[in-house]
């Protein structure tokens, strides 16, 4: 029997799209998530920025492998950022 995919462009992995028209998470919801005030939050982004990585919260990749450094932070594996008080706020 003869292989029907043989030779036909667009057969195997396929580039995916990973930018959304619409953030996929907010300011307000990563300091939910890790139950900590919206400025915070605000300057753990603007460290991770400033260490030279990207956050796009419109780019599905950028925003996981933030959430992986946020995790690493909480578990201990990272250092506190330096100069940010870390507030947790009242529940």
């Amino acid at each position: 029997m003869e292989n029907v995919l043989e030779g036909k462009a667009g057969v195997g992995k396929q580039h995916h799209k990973t930018r959304s028209k619409r953030k996929i998470i907010i300011y307000q919801e990563w300091a939910d998530r890790f139950n900590v005030s919206l400025l915070t939050m605000r300057a753990y982004i603007a460290k991770y920025i400033a260490s030279g990585k990207v956050y796009d919260p419109y780019d599905i990749q950028s925003v996981l492998d933030f959430n992986d450094y946020l995790l690493k932070i909480k578990q201990g594996k990272i250092n506190k950022l330096s100069g940010i008080k870390d507030t947790q706020r009242a529940a």
